[in-house]
């Protein structure tokens, strides 16, 4: 990973603060300040969807139950603007073992990274604030809202939630692109390993910046 230190506090503060600033889903704001929307052209909404193309670089945050803090791991993602598509090629669906017990921990926690496609499209309007300041909002879900993974020779299947509430605020899939920073949630819902279900609602959020760009 090439981030330099100054990409890397700026991701890391975005990834945090992303999910304040698109916390809530489209057409519901908890933010009573932001009440002006502006409706996109085509011309801006391919330019938006464009915006995210090619490699990119960063970390996977999310909170580590186990030392009880919050936590990430370097990964990289590819995305496709003509399919719409976001690949993260390494998805450490290690993790997951966090929100799941008995002997399935172990098996989990061994499994290798594997692949997590999402669909993504730009909002086609959004607050004046976000328009006017270039902050570009998706939608950003996994495709058909699961993915199925494997760990020793069985199936882990992850069911993905279309929002999640903790405390006051309201998470939704959604992704920004902001100076050069793209960020997204991931909101993971139950995990089902060898005929049992294990409810997690847990948010993990990406954030990095794309491969080759000079920042």
């Amino acid at each position: 990973m090439n981030l330099t230190k100054k990409y890397l506090k700026a991701v890391a503060s975005l990834a945090a603060g992303v999910m304040m600033l698109a916390s809530c889903g489209l057409g519901e704001d908890n933010n009573q300040s932001m009440t002006k929307t502006v409706e996109l052209t085509k011309q801006e909404i391919a330019v938006r969807n464009m915006t995210l193309n090619g490699s990119w670089e960063g970390k996977l945050y999310y909170v580590n139950n186990v030392k009880h803090e919050n936590d990430s791991i370097d990964i990289v993602w590819k995305t496709d603007t003509v399919a719409k598509k976001v690949t993260i090629s390494d998805f450490p669906v290690k993790l997951l073992a966090q929100y799941v017990d008995d002997e399935s921990k172990e098996l989990i926690a061994n499994a290798a990274d594997q692949s997590l496609v999402f669909d993504y499209y730009s909002v086609t309007s959004d607050y004046v604030e976000y328009y006017n300041m270039y902050y570009f909002r998706y939608q950003f879900t996994p495709v058909g809202n699961k993915a199925v993974f494997s760990a020793n020779g069985e199936d882990i299947t992850v069911t993905f939630m279309e929002s999640l509430t903790d405390y006051s605020n309201v998470f939704s899939p959604m992704a920004v692109y902001y100076k050069r920073v793209m960020s997204g949630n991931i909101l993971i819902g139950n995990i089902s390993f060898k005929d049992k279900t294990y409810t997690a609602n847990v948010l993990m959020s990406i954030g990095g910046t794309e491969i080759g760009k000079a920042n």
